[in-house]
């Protein structure tokens, strides 16, 4: 429950910010803009699943390799990665992991991979078609923008033109 506040409260956040950077916003872009902020959203949350999907599978690769060596709990492996490259957490993890099993991180990222290709590739293909989504609803929004500025842009330039001819000499209001 806490976690579908938390996504609730990201989504809505999204949706402000987006709502923010429209200048004169109509129904219509309203709508495109909730949609986007919803193809953002999931696009994010389908790129956290991918994730997910290779952490359990280096957790899985671990207990294959080895199967006297104490598997790490997801969360402790999650956190590992998640500090990176060059944090202690990861050296330290890292150098355990090759002295008890003979590989490195990167071997069982590798064999993640491999074994959770399809899963990977359904995960791919959710978030490219999100971003399919939000590329065509900004075209959308983009294109509604323009034509506001451009009938304001046409408005200014007959009030230009109706001024100077205005001001020619011999010219009378009929």
């Amino acid at each position: 429950m806490v976690k579908e506040l938390s996504a609730l409260n990201e989504r809505e956040k999204m949706l402000r910010e987006l709502v923010d950077e429209v200048e004169e916003p109509s129904a219509v872009t309203l709508m495109l803009v909730e949609q986007m902020a919803d193809a953002l959203y999931w696009a994010r949350q389908h790129a956290i699943d991918k994730e997910l999907i290779i952490y359990r599978g280096m957790q899985k690769a671990i207990g294959q390799a080895a199967s006297d060596w104490s598997d790490p709990s997801f969360s402790e492996l999650k956190a590992v990665l998640e500090q990176g490259i060059g944090s202690k957490a990861y050296n330290d993890f890292e150098l355990k992991l090759n002295r008890e099993v003979g590989l490195t991180i990167a071997d069982l990222r590798a064999r993640s991979m491999m074994d959770n290709m399809q899963l990977i590739s359904q995960a791919d293909d959710l978030i490219q078609r999100q971003v399919r989504n939000i590329r065509g609803l900004q075209k959308c929004i983009d294109l509604i923008d323009f034509k506001k500025r451009l009938v304001k842009k046409m408005d200014l330039e007959l009030a230009r033109l109706e001024t100077e001819v205005a001001a020619l000499p011999g010219i009378r209001d009929a």
